[in-house]
């Protein structure tokens, strides 16, 4: 899984607890995926959010699930974070596409595209969600 990190100052008027829960409102919100956060106990510094599409296992089957893992981690006394986003694996959906492509289910082909297409957007869009949050 590979991952992609940026890091944010984060304002006087916001903390990493409200970035947070602005990564899970917009999953479940605008992707309409189910999500979990998980704050280690050891760690008060570091929060996991992880997304994944409703109904995964119909839309994993034609190629179109999305999943997502958003790792927080807060420094300088809640002034910064650094938010890494992982990507999914895409063997499955290349799978799909692969076998839709030279079967007769061909439109196997054309799921498994989308899926990958909104799967490759989801990090933009997250860090669009986390900019709005740190600047309304």
């Amino acid at each position: 899984m590979a991952s992609q990190s940026y890091a944010f100052a984060i304002p006087q008027n916001k903390n990493p607890q409200g970035l947070a829960e602005a990564v899970v409102h917009y999953l479940s919100a605008s992707e309409n995926m189910e999500t979990q956060v998980f704050v280690p106990e050891e760690n008060g510094n570091l929060c996991v959010v992880q997304g994944r599409v409703r109904g995964g296992g119909v839309k994993q089957v034609f190629g179109m699930d999305k999943a997502i893992t958003v790792r927080l981690n807060v420094l300088q006394g809640g002034q910064a974070v650094n938010v890494e986003i992982g990507e999914a694996k895409w063997g499955d959906k290349a799978a799909v596409m692969t076998i839709g492509m030279f079967v007769i289910a061909w439109p196997l082909a054309i799921t498994s595209a989308i899926g990958m297409y909104k799967q490759k957007q989801l990090p933009q869009k997250i860090l669009t969600a986390i900019q709005q949050y740190l600047c309304s």
